[in-house]
């Protein structure tokens, strides 16, 4: 019995990415859903301003599936 409790606690347990790596997780995410093409400049912008969004934005970017979505995500930002 205790090796089951002990099997299912660090099975949740699993550690979240860092943010760096989840902001880079992201933007590769949004450049394959948007239609808009993404130069390294905007890559750049993108990652620097992915740090310092809150769990519910960077929640919302990994669930976008199109450019509309993404636009939503950044109006509820501001």
């Amino acid at each position: 019995m205790k090796t089951i409790v002990l099997l299912v606690a660090l099975a949740a347990c699993r550690p979240k990415p860092d943010l760096e790596a989840r902001c880079h997780d992201i933007v590769e995410h949004l450049r394959m859903v948007s239609k808009m093409p993404m130069r390294e400049g905007d890559v750049a912008m993108l990652m620097g301003s992915c740090t310092m969004w809150m769990e519910p934005t960077l929640a919302c970017m990994e669930a976008t599936k199109n450019d509309d979505d993404v636009e939503r995500c950044k109006a509820a930002i501001k």
